[in-house]
Order: structure tokens, then sequence, then C-alpha cells
């Protein structure tokens, strides 16, 4: 998945890109040995968190979420060993099938903005 992902941004710049001078120039400052200074304030974790208003609980769920992507099976490797139980297809058929009723009971209600 990482080559995947990699290969996705690279090729973005050249859909993103004004002309294929200005795409080329980036991938060249990209990958070229560029030396780029930053500010003082850029090195500490608090100015990090200034980007998502400085609050743990969204870094915490950021580091959970990569956690869950690359340790847990995905859903490839749990359709593999799947069978399909009485249980699954009575779920399957209420998941679906509620909701449905649900829209069939509920009375017409007009679409107030049908005149803008």
């Amino acid at each position: 998945w990482i080559l995947t992902f990699n290969f996705v941004n690279i090729a973005w710049i050249f859909f993103r890109a004004e002309n294929l001078d200005t795409a080329i120039s980036l991938l060249k400052s990209m990958f070229g040995i560029v030396w780029v200074e930053f500010d003082a304030r850029a090195r500490l974790i608090p100015h990090f968190l200034s980007n998502i208003q400085g609050r743990n609980e969204t870094l915490i769920y950021l580091i959970l979420a990569f956690i869950v992507c690359l340790c847990f099976k995905n859903s490839i490797d749990l359709t593999r060993g799947f069978k399909p139980t009485k249980t699954y297809i009575m779920a399957t058929m209420l998941l679906f099938w509620i909701p449905a009723i649900m829209l069939i009971l509920n009375p017409y209600s007009e679409f107030i903005y049908f005149n803008f």
C-alpha cells in the first residue's frame, strides 16, 4: 500500500500542475537535495498540534487509525474465510429492510425548496 500511495501522490502532481515544466520542477524539488530551513517554531510539537486546534484527542485518533490500518486484516482478508450463516443473512436482511420500511411508513413531505 505504500507503493500505491506514493505512486498516486506522484501521479497527482501532473494533474494539479499548470504545465509539464511546473510538474517536472516540482518533482525535481521533491526528490532532489534541497535544503529547507524551518522556523524555530516549526520544530515544536505544540505548533504541530495548532493545526488541529491543539486537541490531543485528534492526535490520539490519528495514531489509533494508523495502528488499525496496519495491524488488522483488510476487507479482502476478512472475506476469504467468510462463511454465510443464517444469523448473518438475517442480520443483513434486517439492516436493509428496517430502513426501507421506515421510509415507506413515513408520510410524504413536500420538498420545500422546489420553486427556488
